[in-house]
Formats: structure tokens, C-alpha cells, sequence
């Protein structure tokens, strides 16, 4: 018969390998990312507690009613299993294996590799498989080594544009090849909540994101801004570029760059630039940054005609991003012309706002489709009625968040592909007579008939 303390040791190396091997599909489940460092905290920390602080603390609260001075003796001791305990811990967050993680589309294969190893290892104590088992988990410790891109691979002149679905507020990721910029960071949900911790930072986790080459706020309203500061502190950001007085959002010690006209930078065969000063104005939302977005890769239109090929060539690869520029800023950019202002993709300005989106501003960008970023049936009505007839009467595709949820447009090889819309088209009990949405147009096609949504206008 075995000792009974060796039956304890069993017993607790079982439940450490529970822990080992069955966390990690939890967490993966959940979406969460997957710390490499945490195996061996557990093994350290795991140990300590069951063998030291807990039995230390039990016999310190069965003592208290016997004698004081061992009580406090037998807890100052509990006490210090925990400190060795969070020593160990902050020293390994402080190390290189604390910044390896599993997550964004990696996720999937690790869950995979996960279940494989912890059915092997919980269900089989000895026996061939187990190498091999032990083998799938180096296999799932190897991953974040392989720096693998989630969204897929894009190419030298690539972009992917990501409109988060946010609310009524506006976040915009831009992605190339080897670069990550964020437009904007949503609002806030009251109850101490807000756009950054609930959506960006998960998502851009999810997508194995862990640092952005710049934030740009287009201007101070809490529904461009409201995210800054938890996605700050969760993302390592490179630069932070502002328009109007968004500066003021930022944390103390944090440097920003005003979005005025001439900053400009190009990565990965993609030009950057701000076409106004994003400051002064008549209106905060006037001061709105406003960033042209343009692919350097020659377009395919080897389809089109002459027209059409002339059209997509000035605009093929380019996404205009307005914030909520209205009128006033509309008209100072006019003069810029078409060969300034023309996009495939537009940002609707002041999201779809009446007071926004004129038919000479819309006349000059001439895009292909329109990104409106509303929460559904939001208390100002966007996207008014006015707005989105003019829209349809020129042909333009309309994507709105709070039909179609959080949108991605992908330009690569030459050509926008078919927009991605994450909310289904089938309609919800939930949703109060939504109508079914196509998301599925190709966007190189000039005009793109039968996409627009015939979505009922609101307000103001």
C-alpha cells in the first residue's frame, strides 16, 4: 500500500496537469490570449499554496481559538508563502517569455494542438502517445515564434480597412503589410465602460495585434475619443496624431502630433496624408483631421471601359477619412479638386449628419462606397434621409455599422474585393423591423447597381 503522502503528491501533479493542459482551451475559447509564461507560473505558484500557504493559514485560524501569539505566527507565515509567491510572479512578468502569446488567428490551430495534447495527457497515464502529446505542446509553445499575421497576408500596396461597429462613434483600422493605424477610438458606454477596453483592445488581440504605428483622434468628441485612454494603456501606440483639441483627451505625458495639411508618411507602397490643418474652424467638428489614404500599386481595370478605367485609376486603392468634417470644411476642401479628393472608399462625414455629405463634396470625391458608423437607432437619427438619397442617387454603395455591424474592405492584387460585414444578413427578433442587407458587391465595378440598402433615413 503506498504512503499516504505520496497519494497527495499524485493527486496534486494531477490537478497541475488539469490546470497545465485544460486552461489554455478555456482561454482560447473564450478568445482570450494565451500567455506562454503561465504553465510555468502555475508550476511555481501551484505548490507553494497547497503545500504552504493553505495549510499555514487553516492551522492560523484553528490556532486563533487556542492561542494568539501562534496564530499570528502560523498566519505571518502563510503570509510570507504569498509574498515568495508574488515575487515569483512579478519576475517572471518581467521577463521575455511574459510577452509571448497565442492569440488572433492562431488561436484556432493552438486550440487544436491544445485538446490533442489534454485528452492524451489526461486520459493516458503512460504508454506511446505521451511523447507524442508532449511533442503537440512544443508545437503549441513554438507558435508565437512563428510571428504569423491574423486577417491573412497583404502585399506591398495591400490595405485592409477595418470599421469597427462601435456604436455611435467611429474606430477605423488601416492595415498594410507590415504597418497598423487606428482612426479614431469610439466612445464610451457609461458604468466606467467605454469602446477601447470592450471592443478595440480584444479585437485587435484577437486579429494578433499588439502595437499600432499611430492613433489619430480626429477631434475631441467623446465618440471619436472615449476609447483613447484604455486602449493606450493596453496597446503599445507609436504616435498619437490630433485634430482640434482631442489633445486635451490624452494622458499627461503623452505626445502628439497636430493632423495638419503636409504631415504625410508612406509605408509598404501606401501613402498617408492629412489634406487640412485639423485645428481651428468654426466648430470642433469642422477642426475634424482629414486623411486621405492612397495604395501606390497600379489598379486592374482591364475590364472597364475607357470611362470607367480612367475613373477607377484616380481613386482605385484610395479611402478618404472625414470625421466629422461638416459644411465649412467640406467647402474649404473643394479646391483641392478631384485629383486630391477622389476615393474608391468615404467615410461619411459627421456620420451621415444632414448637415454633412453635400452634393458638390460628394460630386468631387466620387466614391464607390460609403462607410456610415451609426449605433442602431441612435437619438440623433443618422443617417438622415436627405443624406442617404443622395448617396443612392449617385450610385454609391452604402456599408452602415448598425445594419451591417463591423465592415472590412480589402484592397489587394489591384482591386477592392467584396466587402465582409460581421453581422449576418438574416434578420434578429431582437431588432425591430431590420431589413435583410446584401454586403457582397464588388467594389471595382463602376457604378456598383443593386448594393445600396434600402434602409429607412432618420433626423437630424
Amino acid at each position: 500500500k503506498k504512503p499516504v503522502f505520496l497519494t497527495w503528491i499524485k493527486l496534486l501533479f494531477s490537478a497541475q496537469c488539469a490546470l497545465l493542459f485544460g486552461m489554455p482551451l478555456i482561454q482560447l475559447a473564450l478568445g482570450l490570449p494565451l500567455a506562454m509564461v503561465a504553465p510555468l507560473a502555475n508550476l511555481l505558484a501551484v505548490p507553494i499554496v497547497s503545500f504552504w500557504v493553505i495549510p499555514a493559514g487553516l492551522a492560523g485560524l484553528l490556532a486563533s481559538y487556542l492561542h494568539n501569539g501562534m496564530a499570528s505566527a502560523l498566519l505571518a507565515l502563510a503570509d510570507k508563502g504569498l509574498l515568495l509567491v508574488m515575487h515569483c510572479l512579478a519576475y517572471l512578468q518581467q521577463t521575455p517569455l511574459a510577452n509571448w502569446r497565442i492569440e488572433g488567428e492562431l488561436a484556432g490551430v493552438s486550440m487544436l494542438v491544445a485538446m490533442l495534447a489534454a485528452v492524451v495527457l489526461l486520459a493516458c497515464r503512460k504508454g506511446p502517445l505521451v511523447p507524442l502529446a508532449a511533442l503537440l505542446w512544443m508545437v503549441l509553445f513554438a507558435m508565437p515564434l512563428l510571428n504569423l499575421r491574423g486577417g491573412g497576408q497583404l502585399a506591398r500596396g495591400d490595405i485592409s480597412l477595418w470599421q469597427f461597429d462601435v456604436g455611435q462613434g467611429t474606430a477605423v483600422l488601416v492595415q498594410t503589410a507590415q504597418g497598423n493605424w487606428l482612426f479614431d477610438t469610439g466612445g464610451t458606454f457609461g458604468f466606467g465602460r467605454d469602446a477601447g477596453s470592450s471592443t478595440l483592445v480584444p479585437a485587435l488581440r484577437h486579429m494578433g495585434i499588439a502595437a499600432l504605428d499611430a492613433v489619430i483622434l480626429s477631434h475631441a468628441d467623446s465618440d471619436h475619443t472615449g476609447g483613447a485612454e484604455s486602449l493606450g494603456s493596453a496597446i503599445d501606440v507609436g504616435q498619437w496624431y490630433t485634430g482640434g483639441s482631442a489633445v486635451r483627451v490624452l494622458p499627461a505625458g503623452v505626445h502628439a502630433k497636430p493632423c495638419k495639411e503636409g504631415v504625410a508618411w508612406r509605408r509598404d507602397g501606401v501613402a498617408f496624408y492629412f489634406l487640412n490643418n485639423g485645428a481651428g474652424g468654426q466648430s470642433e467638428n469642422n477642426a475634424s483631421c482629414v486623411l486621405m489614404i492612397r495604395s501606390m500599386s497600379p489598379p486592374v481595370a482591364s475590364s472597364l471601359d475607357a470611362t470607367n478605367a480612367a475613373r477607377l485609376h484616380r481613386s482605385a486603392g484610395s479611402v478618404l477619412l472625414t470625421g466629422d468634417i461638416e459644411l465649412d470644411s467640406e467647402v474649404d476642401l473643394l479646391p483641392l479638386g478631384r485629383r486630391a479628393l477622389a476615393a474608391t472608399v468615404l467615410m461619411a462625414p459627421h456620420h451621415g449628419s444632414k448637415t454633412s455629405s453635400t452634393a458638390s463634396f460628394l460630386d468631387v470625391v466620387k466614391p464607390g462606397v460609403a462607410l456610415f458608423s451609426n449605433g442602431y437607432r441612435n437619438r440623433y437619427a443618422h443617417p438622415h434621409a436627405a443624406v442617404l438619397a443622395r448617396y443612392r442617387a449617385r450610385d454609391i454603395q452604402i456599408l452602415r455599422s448598425d445594419y451591417h455591424g463591423a465592415i472590412r474592405l480589402d484592397f489587394k492584387a489591384g482591386r477592392w474585393r467584396a466587402p465582409h460585414c460581421a453581422r449576418p444578413a438574416r434578420r434578429h427578433f431582437w431588432v425591430y423591423r431590420q431589413r435583410p442587407i446584401r454586403c457582397g458587391c464588388q467594389l471595382s465595378k463602376f457604378p456598383p447597381s443593386g448594393c445600396n440598402p434600402q434602409a429607412d433615413g432618420g433626423g437630424l
